[in-house]
């Protein structure tokens, strides 16, 4: 991969023609700061190519890509995708947007990044859920239930309190596709042999404590959650890895794991309460995707 140093790059703005600075991030990112002369072609955008044959249309003219350090791919990623379209005169900024300013060079832009959200935001119940996934030795079944009532609490960014109010009653079943054999599975997870929805229509979870994972990437768990699930009328703590992420519309908060029913008196097939079970074992632990999502204005 052939690459440009900021010096040079920034003395090749005399040359003529000058060379193409292409900023190959986020439109938002581009707008807080850019090189001089730059222009925006986001990488992650499936019109990447689109874009950069209006910016670029003559694919021997010189271009210099950058994206925001070495430590990261996005330039490196632009590189591959226009040589491969046939740009044949293509380098990339070493140490991209960073070394630039490390470099001493300005950048252009409003400087303004995205502020920490602080305040209580209220769930969009529509946006969120809970997916399921049960399990016996040979089979399993996936569904979902609506959240009746969501909200999130941040502090400039970090993640310290929350609740989710859970519809029972909207347990649904996706993967079997007789509604009639479907309802059977439904009409049993409502007893008491499962869940007692029709005593107990609704579960709770409030979030107790939420300790940071330092380190974490983009896109991976960087929340340890704790917290209490009222379900079937019983009262149990759970903890489990979560993602909580904000952009300039939404906040989300993510969490996929596994949860012993036993504790809520979801007792049916568990072979820790009964015995010699053969083919009516069922699986102690249930996989649960939570998914919500806010509004990124305060309730």
């Amino acid at each position: 991969m052939k690459s440009v140093s900021p010096q040079s790059l920034n003395q090749a703005h005399a040359k003529e023609p000058p060379i193409q600075v292409i900023d190959v991030l986020t439109e938002q990112h581009f707008q807080a700061e850019h090189l001089p002369n730059a222009e925006n072609a986001c990488v992650y955008e499936i019109s990447f190519i689109e874009t950069a044959t209006k910016i670029a249309p003559d694919k021997d003219r010189e271009i210099a890509l950058y994206g925001l350090s070495d430590q990261f791919e996005a330039a490196r990623s632009a590189y591959e995708k226009l040589t491969e379209a046939g740009w044949t005169n293509v380098s990339v900024l070493q140490g991209g947007i960073e070394a630039w300013k490390d470099a001493g060079v300005p950048v252009l832009g409003d400087g303004q990044s995205l502020a920490a959200p602080s305040g209580e935001f209220a769930g969009d119940v529509d946006k969120s859920g809970d997916r399921w996934v049960g399990r016996n030795l040979v089979n399993q079944h996936d569904g979902s239930v609506s959240l009746s009532s969501a909200a999130i609490e941040l502090d400039q960014g970090r993640l310290f309190g929350g609740k989710a109010v859970v519809d029972m009653e909207s347990i649904f079943c996706r993967d079997i596709e007789d509604s009639k054999l479907a309802q059977v599975l439904i009409d049993h997870l409502r007893t008491g042999d499962f869940f007692l929805i029709d005593k107990f229509p609704t579960a709770s979870f409030e979030l107790q404590s939420a300790e940071s994972m330092p380190n974490a990437s983009p896109g991976s768990p960087n929340y340890r959650v704790k917290g209490t699930l009222s379900l079937s009328g019983r009262l149990a703590k759970i903890q489990f890895p979560a993602l909580l992420g904000y952009n300039e519309t939404s906040i989300a908060l993510q969490a996929h794991f596994d949860c012993d029913r036993v504790q809520w008196d979801s007792k049916y097939g568990s072979g820790r309460i009964f015995e010699a079970l053969g083919q009516h074992l069922v699986n102690d632990f249930i996989s649960i995707s939570f998914r919500l999502i806010a509004p990124a204005q305060t309730s």
